[in-house]
């Protein structure tokens, strides 16, 4: 398997590399780095990738595309327009690099337990009791309730893609045509 993190490049499918993953790895400390330094190189990219697509489904920009023309085929949202640096190459911003370590090291850690909601949302079981063992789920259009503390800490300064709720739509209406009526 390979990873492909050129940013702006045709084909892109993580924000982050492997060997700059593990670089943030060994600077941090707990279960999470730990978890990633001894997993394979093969499960780091598949985390990545995955990490990449969770987080590219969570926020939404309303900037033009590097490229997008190459982006059409990556399906990436960064880099965007703006994120160049000062040569004018295209950039991953910092933060979404951190976000995507963040995400992926969390799915490394907790793979089968999100897929096991997967299947369990599903089935439509959004609460349930098994031996040693209760949970409930959170509306499952809250993408990012499936995003790790830290990735969405990182993101924080992006615009999150909204799910309508009941708040958010409209529940009446009224029209006038502005007839008075009679004749």
């Amino acid at each position: 398997m390979t990873l492909t993190a050129t940013p702006g490049a045709a084909g892109a499918d993580s924000y982050l590399e492997v060997v700059a993953a593990d670089a943030l790895a060994a600077a941090n400390l707990g279960p999470a780095s730990d978890g990633w330094g001894a997993a394979a190189t093969a499960d780091k990219e598949k985390a990545l990738k995955r990490a990449t697509r969770e987080i590219n489904a969570a926020v939404d920009s309303a900037w033009p595309r590097f490229d997008p023309t190459a982006q059409r085929l990556s399906h990436l949202i960064f880099p965007r327009s703006i994120d160049v640096d000062a040569a004018g190459a295209p950039i991953i911003p910092y933060e979404v690099e951190l976000a995507t370590y963040e995400q992926a090291t969390y799915i490394l850690a907790n793979a089968a337990t999100l897929d096991a909601a997967d299947t369990r949302r599903a089935r439509n079981m959004q609460a349930s009791s098994e031996p040693n063992v209760s949970y409930s789920q959170p509306d499952p259009d809250e993408l990012w309730n499936r995003l790790a503390p830290g990735a969405r800490h990182y993101l924080a300064g992006f615009r999150l893609t909204t799910p309508p709720t009941a708040s958010s739509g409209m529940s009446s209406l009224r029209m006038s045509s502005g007839f008075v009526g009679g004749m």
